[in-house]
């Protein structure tokens, strides 16, 4: 859903150069995004500390999380996401918001330099190959990860892109 609606919204937006294009881009995501990543990290974090005291791995979550790399952070000490030991921390699901921010980070520069456009047809299309041939070696990667290292599969953006991708596919098929 995520490709989708951030292609709709990189499609309304006027494109008066690269540096208004970009700039309006993240600053628009960092309004929506971080003030409720913030909110609740640390009412969890507040929480956690006077009913969980052993909550070092968990505040370490959060404290990424808050950064957008909860899910490097995840990756790096391999964590198993089902583990039971994960059980009681409530920022492991973070580790999404991680890899779609770090999505964020790249697909706007994707968007200016295919020129893609909806009053261009052209655009859209070379657009669409350019997705089309990057989720394809993002899903590559992540079956070789999958089957060698399940957390790379897991938590790292290069490995999900694909799936974020599908979204923006859609949009231009459609």
């Amino acid at each position: 859903i995520s490709g989708y609606v951030i292609t709709v919204s990189l499609a309304r937006r006027e494109r008066k150069n690269f540096l208004y294009f970009i700039s309006s881009f993240f600053i628009r995501r960092i309004k929506k995004l971080i003030p409720p990543q913030i909110i609740f990290v640390l009412f969890f974090s507040f929480l956690l500390l006077i009913l969980v005291p052993q909550t070092g791995a968990s505040l370490k979550t959060a404290i990424t999380s808050l950064f957008s790399f909860s899910n490097i952070y995840l990756f790096n000490n391999a964590t198993d996401y089902f583990a039971q030991e994960n059980d009681l921390n409530v920022f492991m699901h973070t580790w999404s918001l991680g890899v779609e921010v770090q999505f964020y980070l790249i697909f706007p520069f994707i968007v200016w330099f295919t020129r893609f456009s909806r009053k261009n047809h052209n655009s859209s299309k070379q657009l669409l190959i350019t997705i089309t041939i990057l989720s394809i070696i993002s899903l590559i990667s992540f079956i070789y990860s999958y089957q060698n290292n399940e957390s790379a599969a897991y938590f790292l953006p290069h490995n999900r892109f694909w799936e974020i991708a599908m979204g923006c596919i859609t949009f231009l098929l459609i």
